[in-house]
């Protein structure tokens, strides 16, 4: 691992590289991206566990006509990032031989699907469960400095509240579920306030905020500017009936580039707007201090 360009960031189970959220960024001063996280980011490593990968099409329908690995239609936002950097796919780190993990220096993609910090997630209290995910997050990014790590793009907690796995039982159908989203914030609004406190603690660090929930709720009240007209119902399975798991070969959404979400998880389309947005405005990703990348 190049521990010298070490970048990444994390939220809960989301982990994602090091992005600038300022115009006036230059892509080569980032010459390598280390990806944590759950299925939002899991490049395939999934694949090589027991667990299994979403294997079979329709996932990867738009990336080559092939499953990788992605849960989703195609590319994630860390695919997206790197196109921005210049910077080649991170590859999945179980997809690789020990040679090349220890050769490979533009980074590796460490993220697994239905990973997280705790194996147990006892809600003794949403507020003293948020305060202690927030405080092993904590422990973890300074574990992370510590081997070298210095810049950080940290995702807070999406809605899963809208997911629609979530909002198909809602009435009327296909409203989010406040209580889960009400539980999220009460870690979401404390985490800037955390990545501003590390970042005058540790010298050389900088941390940038992603507002993946500010995101996600605003394009799904929004989409149409971005053609997205199905803000809540799955592309795959294509409709709303059963368990709404999309299974191998299940025929998805004809356009994916009109839906929010491919299954309970955003489609490519979606990443690509919340890449963008990222690099381009301040409202979604926001340095934590005065200092700029």
């Amino acid at each position: 691992m190049n521990t010298k360009y070490l970048t990444l960031g994390f939220v809960l189970t989301l982990f994602l590289p090091l992005a600038s959220a300022m115009n006036s960024y230059h892509p080569k001063q980032i010459p390598a991206m280390y990806v944590f996280g759950d299925s939002l980011v899991d490049s395939g490593n999934n694949n090589y566990l027991p667990i299994g990968g979403p294997t079979f099409l329709p996932y990867g329908i738009d990336f080559g006509g092939k499953p990788t690995g992605r849960n989703t239609n195609g590319k994630t936002v860390v695919d997206y990032i790197a196109i921005h950097l210049g910077l080649p796919f991170a590859p999945p780190y179980m997809g690789l031989s020990k040679h090349q993990r220890e050769k490979i220096t533009t980074g590796i993609n460490y993220a697994s699907a239905g990973s997280g910090m705790f194996h147990n997630g006892t809600f003794h209290g949403t507020t003293k469960f948020a305060s202690n995910l927030l405080k092993e997050f904590s422990l973890r990014l300074q574990k992370m400095y510590d081997l070298g790590a210095r810049k950080f793009l940290v995702n807070n907690i999406p809605p899963a509240g809208c997911f629609p796995s979530r909002a198909v039982h809602t009435r009327p159908r296909g409203k989010c579920v406040d209580k889960i989203n009400i539980g999220i914030t009460f870690y979401n609004r404390r985490l800037p306030s955390l990545l501003h406190e590390l970042q005058s603690q540790l010298p050389g660090s900088v941390f940038v905020h992603s507002d993946l929930y500010k995101f996600l709720i605003e394009l799904r009240e929004n989409g149409g500017r971005y053609g997205i007209r199905e803000t809540w119902k799955p592309c795959c399975p294509n409709n709303i009936y059963g368990d709404l798991k999309c299974r191998p070969n299940t025929v998805p959404c004809a356009n994916r580039n009109a839906y929010l979400f491919f299954d309970d998880h955003p489609t490519q389309i979606a990443n690509h707007i919340y890449a963008t947005r990222c690099f381009n405005e301040s409202t979604i990703c926001r340095p934590s201090g005065l200092k700029m990348f």
